[in-house]
């Protein structure tokens, strides 16, 4: 059976609340994060498989590559305290400081991927032009999130 044909059945313990969604749904991120946050109870079943958290954040990461980091960064910024929400691309987070609204872009990037100076630069740099503060997380194998300010970049001549 495809993952596109696919339905994750997931019920929350505390709620009783059952929802059906797709494997790429981007809710999903939403729940996964909510449950490592606040510890949520859910039984979780794909295909007719039950499975725990970790092998729940395993299958989707075999779904999305970055989804583990996605996770991991949307849990630390709510354990600072902050409100997150998914982004506009497929690697980033949006993320509330403060009582305006959501005015901070979080790219997202395991430590071993290869990033592109020109391509973070041009991704900032539309960003900010878009009123959004931008900031680099990077995610290490042991689940560490290291976060970097960067302002515009110029070319030397």
């Amino acid at each position: 059976m495809s993952v596109n044909a696919e339905t994750l059945v997931i019920e929350m313990e505390s709620s009783k609340e059952v929802l059906r969604v797709s494997p790429q749904d981007p809710i999903l991120l939403e729940i996964v994060c909510e449950a490592l946050v606040k510890g949520r109870k859910m039984n979780i079943r794909w295909g007719g498989e039950e499975l725990d958290l970790g092998r729940f954040i395993e299958r989707l990461s075999s779904i999305d590559s970055l989804f583990l980091e996605k996770a991991t960064v949307c849990a630390d910024l709510k354990n600072r305290g902050r409100n997150v929400r998914r982004g506009p691309d497929k690697n980033s987070l949006l993320v509330k400081t403060g009582s305006k609204d959501y005015d901070t872009l979080v790219y997202i990037v395991s430590q071993n991927q290869d990033l592109k100076l020109t391509e973070l630069a041009s991704w900032s740099d539309n960003k900010r032009r878009l009123g959004l503060e931008t900031l680099l997380a990077v995610v290490d194998m042991y689940g560490d999130v290291t976060y970097y300010s960067f302002s515009a970049l110029h070319k030397l001549k």
